[in-house]
């Protein structure tokens, strides 16, 4: 592998990386949808809204001029107030469009990005302002593409309206002989074609725009071997640290382990391999409970142990070995080991409290160590 490999990007995006970027409000998203999704909602508004629109301004245009000629000259309040409620008109009339396209925008975002409010997007940045940096975007691929994708809009819309404008060429001659309304609606309706093709054309462009801008995106966001290597750490911790924390945690558990080994009332040897120390207290246990294993050098140790403590120590390799593997440290013996171990705890027992010389009947296949 040539060196300097890990440093290109070839790895997909983690989530991680995914959601800083979305904190950051870098997210695939382009305006172009938003544009054309508000320009087809008005023009389906003006399509059905439309006549009665013309008809109210028309309306209010009429009542002011008439208002015109019943203001003094230089009356400069009635001129203002006459203003303001033009104004007010013209806002009653439009206002349905503009609240459509603004809940059509928002809706065109959400459905590019989901609901996201990032206000890292809309902190001050110096390279915002610097010059330089507005020098090297024009001048970079993705400044080349929005020059090409402006052009492509111009292009659309010229070319869609030289075509609308010369298929009409013919009924030009003749819109001279009808009614103002009827020629209004006329016009009306070859810009309604127009702006119809147009918001087509350009809805394709927004979608590809939208995919490029997606495509891009992702390009950005992949990862080099080397970034996925130091995440994983991050969220994981490193492999080294994790060992070692792990290797003090089985120290400390072996230690508390040994730390048992004294109080235990048995130790149950294989007799080399194996050691399993027991324990039993009649008022806080329902059964015998393993309070420290091990096999070879810590079996060792714990025989050590229980020799120095006095503690008694018996040879029976079946049972050692079953209580090693199906038995964990803290846990009580299992139901098909509890009649064994209590057979060896009962000896014990009576070796602990024997008084005579006597040796007490051992269980079978037990036998002292020591």
């Amino acid at each position: 592998m040539p060196e300097g490999s890990d440093q290109e990007k070839t790895e997909q995006p983690s989530g991680k990386r995914r959601s800083e970027a979305r904190e950051k409000g870098q997210v695939p998203q382009t305006p172009e949808v938003a544009s054309v999704a508000v320009l087809f909602v008005s023009i389906g508004i003006f399509y059905y809204l439309g006549q009665g629109m013309i008809r109210r301004l028309m309306a209010n245009m009429q009542g002011m001029l008439e208002r015109c000629a019943t203001i003094a000259p230089l009356n400069v309040s009635d001129t203002n107030s006459l203003g303001i409620e033009m104004l007010k008109d013209m806002a009653m009339v439009l206002l349905p469009l503009f609240f459509a396209g603004v809940i059509v925008a928002v809706l065109a975002n959400i459905v590019q990005v989901g609901w996201m409010v990032s206000w890292d997007s809309v902190k001050p940045k110096f390279s915002n302002i610097n010059p330089m940096s507005g020098i090297s975007q024009i001048f970079s691929v993705q400044g080349l593409v929005e020059l090409i994708k402006n052009i492509l809009k111009l292009t659309i819309v010229g070319v869609v309206a030289y075509r609308a404008v010369k298929n009409e060429i013919p009924m030009l001659t003749q819109i001279m002989d009808i009614g103002i309304w009827d020629m209004l609606a006329y016009m009306c309706l070859v810009c309604f074609r127009i702006l119809l093709w147009c918001a087509v054309m350009l809805l394709i462009l927004a979608l590809l725009d939208w995919a490029y801008k997606k495509w891009t995106h992702e390009q950005q966001l992949k990862m080099t071997k080397q970034e996925v290597k130091d995440e994983s750490k991050q969220m994981e911790g490193d492999p080294m640290v994790k060992a070692r924390i792990r290797r003090i945690q089985r120290e400390m558990a072996r230690k508390r382990m040994m730390e048992a080994v004294p109080k235990a009332d048995v130790v149950i040897t294989n007799p080399t391999h194996f050691a399993v120390a027991l324990k039993y207290e009649e008022n806080k246990m329902n059964a015998p409970t393993v309070t420290a294993k091990g096999a070879d050098e810590v079996a060792k140790r714990i025989r050590e142990l229980a020799k120095e403590h006095n503690v008694p120590t018996l040879e029976n390799a079946p049972l050692a070995r079953a209580l090693y593997k199906q038995v964990d440290i803290g846990r009580e013996v299992p139901a098909d080991l509890f009649q064994a171990v209590a057979e060896i705890l009962a000896y014990v027992y009576r070796l602990r409290h024997q008084k005579t010389g006597v040796n007490p009947t051992r269980p079978n296949g037990s036998r002292p160590t020591r």
